[in-house]
């Protein structure tokens, strides 16, 4: 966003900034649209000044997929109090009130660092304390219920009664603090209901779940693609909730491809390590696509490990790792260096209807 002046000298506001004051109630939708039209133009008019020249286009902005991690030292400050104050908590207590503990103590905490002081990591580890002390809240509770208060591994089951309970109350924990990464994690919880479901209701074997995680991945993927359309230059808090759905898909739908290929039981072929690369070059094309990066990310390690059984093949046994890094690395920096230009001149070459849905060029 624009600079702009108080008593003390130019303050910036970020996105993030804005997101944050919709979410508090200090602005509408409609007032903050209104200021983002209002900086672009004087952007626009004041393209030539000199003070300008460093500005970048908002295009730019999407290709970079800027979201909050990290608040500034005291975000990782609190973050790392908070999970001493939780952990000592979990260890200390009886296991059947330390999961419900730790979740309302997260809430709590929550209620002060994300609502008033809007710190992100802590935000991040203050969701997953929550939805982990509500598992497991649940959990001991079911186990208590069908054994008699004896220690025993839950059932499917209980585990997909358990993840239901999670997902609401994680749609609770938006509700209340709007945190972007809560819809994955809610969305993280229905998968694994779905998934342990199945398990408690069939004999179900490896196959079976990884087709259940690809089909879980594939719904993941959509609904990421879903908040990515209504924010095409990302500078709302629907991007950042794709970001997250995203990280979330990537895995789902890699792991069980490259399972399909038979790569977890170190029985590849020099055939197979080609079809790996193939495949990934494939997830590299609809990374530029949609202009997300997740994808990429989690198939690195097979992509690797298919150049390394290419490189081994012809003899570099001992440098077979460092140089399938070394190509693979090169190959990345270069898409990053050209993202640009390389995902407006593929995104033009496809039907004006699929252009309207991905993020904007």
């Amino acid at each position: 966003m624009e600079n702009h002046w108080n008593n003390n000298g130019p303050a910036t506001y970020t996105e993030q900034d804005i997101s944050d004051a919709i979410a508090a109630g200090a602005f509408t939708e409609d007032a903050a649209r209104s200021l983002r039209e209002y900086v672009a133009g004087q952007r626009q008019s004041m393209a030539a000044e000199p003070e300008n020249l460093l500005a970048k286009p908002a295009s730019s902005i999407a290709d970079e997929e800027n979201f909050r991690l990290v608040g500034g030292f005291n975000d990782i400050f609190v973050a790392l109090a908070s999970i001493m104050f939780l952990g000592a908590f979990s260890w200390l207590l009886p296991t059947d009130v330390a999961g419900l503990l730790v979740a309302a103590f997260a809430w709590v905490l929550a209620e002060y660092f994300v609502r008033r002081k809007h710190l992100a990591l802590t935000a991040i580890l203050l969701l997953i304390s929550y939805m982990g002390g509500v598992f497991f809240a649940s959990c001991s509770f079911l186990i208590s219920l069908s054994s008699e208060g004896s220690e025993l591994v839950p059932s499917p089951g209980q585990v997909a009664i358990s993840a239901a309970i999670v997902a609401g109350a994680t749609a609770l924990h938006w509700r209340r603090f709007h945190v972007p990464i809560t819809i994955a994690g809610a969305v993280a919880a229905c998968a694994g209901m779905l998934i342990a479901g199945v398990m408690s209701l069939t004999d179900s074997n490896e196959v079976v779940l990884a087709f259940m995680l690809l089909f879980c991945g594939v719904f993941v993927f959509v609904l990421a693609m879903q908040f990515d359309s209504k924010d095409p230059h990302r500078r709302t808090r629907k991007s950042d909730i794709a970001f997250w759905l995203h990280l979330l898909a990537s895995p789902m739908l890699v792991h069980p491809i490259f399972f399909f290929m038979g790569v977890f039981d170190d029985s590849i072929t020099f055939a197979h390590a080609i079809v790996i690369i193939a495949i990934y070059i494939v997830m590299a094309f609809v990374s530029v696509c949609v202009d997300r990066r997740a994808m990429m990310v989690s198939s690195l390690a097979y992509v690797i490990y298919a150049f390394n059984f290419i490189i081994s093949e012809y003899g570099a046994l001992d440098i077979g790792i460092a140089l399938a890094a070394l190509i693979i690395g090169t190959a990345l920096l270069s898409l990053s260096a050209l993202w640009q230009p390389i995902r407006a001149f593929i995104v033009r070459k496809l039907p004006p209807h699929v252009q309207e849905k991905l993020p904007t060029v």
